[in-house]
């Protein structure tokens, strides 16, 4: 019977810590919505390379390291890429600048459902989505991205003044 090259049988185990990782940073991600640049995907991998770094050290082999390099590739990946759909409104939501007027702001979420503060189907909202705001709230765009139970209440809030971004805030489902 062969054996095995030293260290490299442990790498079953690491690739499973990987792979382990990386779902739970999805699903997290994909429940909670966690913007990139968040504590949480340091977290993420700092968690898990506390249980993947003494398998890469012990009896070191190279493809070891690489499934870790991997690993935190993939991770950073997970984190900027825009894979669902509360990560593109995020990413057309933020880059929405103070300074820019209702009718640039109007062509970057043109995709997305302007939201009146209140609760009907998305076809209701878009059909009358033509006043700047709504009763409550008139110096305000409030955009949702989704009637999935899910994320429907997840709002991009665009607060203006004399027509301009003043500011811009996400409220999470």
């Amino acid at each position: 019977m062969e054996r095995a090259q030293p260290g490299f049988s442990d790498l079953p185990a690491l690739a499973f810590v990987a792979a382990a990782g990386l779902a739970f940073a999805a699903f997290a991600d994909y429940i909670v919505g966690l913007p990139c640049g968040s504590k949480w995907y340091a977290a993420f991998a700092g968690l898990f390379s506390a249980v993947m770094i003494p398998l890469v050290i012990w009896r070191y082999h190279t493809a070891k390291l690489l499934v870790y390099i991997a690993f935190l590739f993939a991770l950073l990946a997970l984190c900027v890429a825009p894979w669902n759909p509360r990560k593109r409104f995020l990413a057309d939501l933020y880059s929405i600048r103070p300074g820019m007027t209702v009718s640039q702001v109007e062509a970057r979420m043109k995709r997305y459902m302007l939201w009146d503060g209140r609760w009907r189907s998305a076809a209701a909202v878009s059909a009358g989505a033509t006043q700047h705001g709504s009763a409550a709230a008139p110096n305000e765009l409030t955009y949702r991205h989704s009637d999935d139970p899910m994320y429907n209440a997840d709002l991009g809030i665009i607060k203006l003044r004399d027509g301009k971004v003043v500011s811009v805030e996400f409220s999470g489902d």
